[in-house]
């Protein structure tokens, strides 16, 4: 996780984004996080500051809008 993009959250935006989404929203250390951060590029990890378990194009759409994807790089 980059420092920059764990630096700009704030709780009232990753509380936001929970209540926004049907999915899970992840952080560091919580459970699930470390599946959804999976990829078959061994060699370039993932480790985002937050991860949205998208279930539906209106998850994606509030996950990519939200302020904490703002300063942050989606894939």
């Amino acid at each position: 996780m980059s420092e920059k993009a764990a630096a700009n959250l704030r709780a009232e935006d990753v509380a936001a984004l929970r209540q926004a989404v049907a999915g899970p929203v992840l952080e560091p250390g919580t459970e699930g996080y470390e599946e959804e951060c999976a990829t078959y590029n061994l060699m370039s990890p993932l480790r985002p500051a937050i991860v949205v378990g998208a279930t539906s194009e209106a998850d994606v759409q509030e996950a990519v809008g939200s302020p904490p994807a703002m300063d942050c790089r989606s894939r």
